[in-house]
């Protein structure tokens, strides 16, 4: 599974602003097929960072409401950003519509995310992140907090972790033998 960052068809070759996430089975020589276009509504879309799942099933990136025509300015992706997945993407593949929903908006995330339940049968079930206030500069870096969401539409983040720091999440797991109905 290939996943690619690129301009949207309608915005030509080249675009900074006007971007969509394709995925392509490369096993298949499959084309490209739109991942984000139900997240990604309106011109002003620069997406910076995606993450794919060990099994290549979800996607989760970023995406940022900026028109700034600069290549070189990276202030509105890094500091005011829509954290989005899509979780259907062997799905999409065979032809399916996209499932792909924002699960934090309008805050600065972190570069890093984790897929709960990630190379389990079941999958991908949550995200871990950390956010922080949306601002004009990375100077809310220091002030951010841990959460973590469940992959599907309305889900609200939990925190996990309020010590308002720097975050960069390595790696999110299930333990397989948790009891539900104690406190281990």
């Amino acid at each position: 599974i290939l996943c690619v960052i690129a301009s949207d068809a309608s915005a030509g070759a080249g675009s900074p602003t006007d971007l969509e996430v394709y995925v392509m089975d490369t096993n298949r020589g499959s084309n490209l097929a739109v991942l984000t276009s139900s997240v990604t509504t309106g011109t002003a879309n620069a997406i910076n960072h995606i993450y794919l799942s060990a099994d290549g099933s979800v996607l989760a990136g970023q995406n940022a409401k900026t028109a700034a025509s600069s290549a070189t300015s990276r202030v509105p992706l890094n500091s005011n950003s829509n954290l989005f997945v899509v979780t259907n993407i062997h799905a999409v593949l065979g032809g399916a519509t996209p499932n792909a929903v924002v699960v934090s908006t309008a805050q600065s995330h972190g570069a890093t995310v984790a897929f709960v339940g990630d190379g389990t049968l079941a999958g991908p079930q949550a995200l871990i992140y950390s956010s922080g206030s949306s601002g004009s500069s990375n100077t809310t870096w220091a002030t951010r907090t841990l959460k973590v969401v469940p992959l599907v539409a309305g889900a609200v983040p939990t925190s996990l972790d309020n010590t308002q720091s720097t975050y960069a999440v390595l790696a999110g797991g299930r333990k397989l033998d948790d009891d539900a109905s104690t406190a281990d």
